[in-house]
């Protein structure tokens, strides 16, 4: 719908425009450009403001939305009105009605219902005997979507925020969510524990939970993991509602809308006795369980119960590392953490040095090549990197980690590194140790809110819970592996030297034998020939 040269139109009040225009014409009459438009005014006069195109781009338009009616209707909605919320896909609207499965005589809410297209007036039509109620943003999409439902008696639909307190006053048996994933939006702190806008609308919608009711809903991995805010929330649903069911859902399942990583969760009255984590796989259109496991309270309450990877992790070094006396605490709680300064242009002048994704190695950061960047000291003293401070990579394809060491001049990291500075009970080598172990890649994979590209955020790293052992030992530890790398290194370089001398002396027997060879050869030709 986006011309090149046109100022770009709201897509809901367009569409709105487009029916209120074909309502006030008699059926089939189809008028000049100018007409339609000024019958576009007066059908839509009092309600729109002016309209932002021409009369040629909305006849152009007029011609083309016309003919949308029912399902055709729907389906428009979710592919251009949706703004920012996911499209839902077709497997998970039919996981959520294996949900109302028997169900009769019931409330069932629907958030966002803009975003599920025919498929969700298939389900209702399917459920005669319950009654859905369907939320979406705004009072002109209310009017179209109603318009798109209106053969449906057991459908209503209002326009309400999720994110608003007290947006209904009705309690419902079942409560199906997928908020807005990508939305950025920081909702009002003194109404919810958490401001990520998926996070409040949890917390809200749970208010609205009948006495036996259920809600399922899909939120982004990081309720999973996170510190701060979003723990606190963890604890309260856990104290304060039955947790049923953590299920970790196919990556790339809402693509091409986002990459996040994401849990399907299930709560309802009461408080947490056992929790049902699985793991979904796709296939046939299907979404199935291809691991699942029951948690008993105790064993959910630990830190790593509500992260669905690490319960059906069958890896003993995970299953070990978990039965370990040593001492864990949060990384947040020994180190301070910080992301890098996004530096908008480097070079190789410059007093400061900037530490890029692309010097950190295997074994450590490459300082030779840096680029470098003009600055006070002052002006960037919160950004100077310290010797010991672990950087770890905040985008890229794989997890990356490594210990700066001081240099002769200052140097910062860039915005594409987390910086961890330890405390006094932590040695950075000691903990770019622990993120190369199984267990430590398998605790930074799970931060990863991406997954072609992750992005790692520098305060879900505080969450991460370590082994804290004795000063000393980590000491003995840093030293047996800084003297192993040094072996190795001395091994690597001596095999080399050795493997270019054989290269060497193969192409000079090679080069010597080249010529009488080639003779050899062609007179066996020539007798070939004969």
């Amino acid at each position: 719908m986006r011309s090149r040269g046109r100022r770009e139109l709201e897509p809901v009040e367009t569409l709105y425009r487009v029916v209120k225009t074909r309502d006030s014409l008699k059926e089939g009459e189809d008028a000049a450009a100018g007409l339609l438009y000024e019958a576009m005014q007066r059908a839509t006069e009092g309600e729109l403001g002016e309209f932002r195109g021409g009369t040629a781009q909305f006849y152009e338009i007029y011609r083309q939305l016309r003919s949308l009616r029912g399902l055709e209707l729907l389906e428009y909605i979710a592919e251009h009105c949706r703004g920012g919320d996911p499209h839902i896909p077709a497997p998970l609207i039919r996981l959520f009605d294996t949900y109302l499965e028997g169900a009769e005589g019931v409330n069932v809410l629907f958030t966002d219902c803009e975003c599920y297209g025919p498929a969700l007036y298939e389900l209702a039509a399917g459920h005669p005997d319950i009654r859905f109620v369907f939320t979406c943003g705004g009072e002109l999409l209310r009017r179209l979507l109603a318009r798109g439902y209106c053969g449906l008696g057991n459908v209503e639909v209002i326009a309400a925020d999720i994110h608003t307190y007290g947006f209904s006053r009705e309690k419902f048996d079942l409560i199906f969510a997928v908020p807005a994933l990508r939305d950025r939006r920081l909702m009002a702190k003194g109404d919810f524990i958490c401001r990520e806008s998926d996070l409040a609308a949890a917390q809200n919608l749970l208010y609205h939970l009948a006495l036996d009711g259920r809600m399922v809903i899909v939120l982004s991995s990081r309720i999973a993991f996170a510190g701060g805010d979003a723990a606190i929330l963890r604890k309260y649903m856990e104290e304060n509602y039955q947790i049923l069911e953590i299920a970790e859902l196919p990556p790339n399942l809402f693509a091409p809308d986002t990459a996040l990583n994401t849990l399907l969760c299930a709560f309802s009255q009461g408080t947490t006795d056992s929790v049902v984590v699985k793991r979904y796989r796709e296939g046939g259109g299907i979404l199935t369980p291809a691991q699942k496991e029951l948690l008993f309270r105790e064993e959910f309450s630990a830190p790593n119960g509500w992260r669905v990877g690490e319960a059906l992790a069958e890896n003993s070094e995970i299953e070990a590392y978990q039965a370990s006396p040593t001492r864990r605490m949060p990384l947040g709680e020994l180190a301070s953490i910080f992301r890098g300064k996004a530096v908008s242009s480097a070079g190789r002048s410059g007093e400061i040095g900037v530490v890029q994704l692309s010097n950190l190695t295997g074994t450590g950061i490459r300082y030779t090549g840096m680029d470098f960047i003009g600055g006070s000291e002052q002006t960037l003293a919160r950004y100077i990197l310290r010797p010991g401070d672990v950087l770890v990579a905040a985008r890229g394809t794989v997890v990356k980690a490594a210990v700066f060491e001081g240099q002769p001049y200052p140097c910062i990291p860039s915005a594409n590194l987390n910086v961890i500075r330890p405390g006094g009970e932590l040695r950075g080598m000691y903990l770019k140790l622990f993120f190369e172990t199984p267990v430590g890649i398998a605790m930074l994979e799970r931060l990863r809110r991406g997954t072609t590209v992750m992005n790692i955020n520098y305060r879900d790293l505080g969450g991460i819970e370590v082994p804290v052992p004795p000063l000393e030992q980590q000491d003995r530890l840093v030293e047996e592996y800084q003297a192993g790398l040094q072996r190795y290194q001395q091994a690597v370089s001596e095999a080399e030297r050795e493997w270019e001398t054989v290269l060497e002396h193969v192409r000079a027997g090679l080069y010597e034998r080249n010529g009488p060879a080639r003779g050899h050869e062609g007179r066996e030709g020539e007798q070939r020939d004969v």
